[in-house]
């Protein structure tokens, strides 16, 4: 039998998304923990997972809907910046209180949500093999393909191709926080620094 660990941002999707894929290998005999803020306890448990908390004196219950009615009332550049510092906050906390509670719960393998850039770093923190899952549009740098976050349509032309790096490359600059902070966790563990979180 294995213990699966899931990491995820906490949105009901991502969570679901993982929560599905748990209740088909409890089914096969094996463990599965969500490890997430509070407010994904009620959730989770619902979805006949086992939950642990993290972040708690970080995220306390009401945290993310917080977010969430914060960030509908943002656009643009704006709304961006405020995603990023949240993504970055979720990066720090999973850091610092995930290796601890996932150690003490016996993990052997993790799930990891592609929105969470931190989820590889801790599996190769903790020595345990990984899976990556995709709940939502895959995050995949190819020029020739537009950015998930933008309205325009596929084309193979070149300039569309030289806008679609462009942001991409922009993205990547947004980005520089995050990669810095699983950078130093990374050194401070032993592992190679990452220079790119795609």
């Amino acid at each position: 039998m294995q213990h699966f660990g899931a990491v995820c941002p906490p949105g009901p999707s991502r969570v679901t998304g993982m929560t599905a894929i748990g209740r088909e290998l409890r089914r096969r005999g094996h463990r599965f923990t969500v490890f997430n803020i509070a407010d994904v306890e009620s959730l989770a448990l619902s979805e006949e997972v086992e939950f642990c908390p993290l972040g708690v004196s970080d995220c306390p219950p009401g945290s993310f809907r917080e977010f969430s009615e914060k960030y509908s009332s943002l656009k643009g550049v704006p709304a961006l910046r405020f995603g990023l510092s949240i993504a970055l906050r979720e990066i720090k906390v999973l850091l610092r209180d995930a290796p601890d509670a996932m150690r003490s719960r016996r993990i052997t393998a993790l799930l990891v949500d592609q929105g969470q850039p931190a989820g590889s770093t801790l599996a190769q923190h903790l020595d345990v093999p990984f899976i990556t899952i995709c709940n939502a549009i895959a995050a995949d740098p190819d020029p020739s393909v537009p950015p998930a976050a933008t309205p325009w349509r596929y084309t193979d032309h070149w300039l569309a191709r030289l806008r679609n790096r462009t942001v991409y490359s922009g993205l990547s600059i947004g980005f520089t926080p995050m990669r810095r902070t699983i950078n130093r966790s990374r050194r401070h563990w032993g592992l190679k620094p990452l220079g790119s979180l795609w």
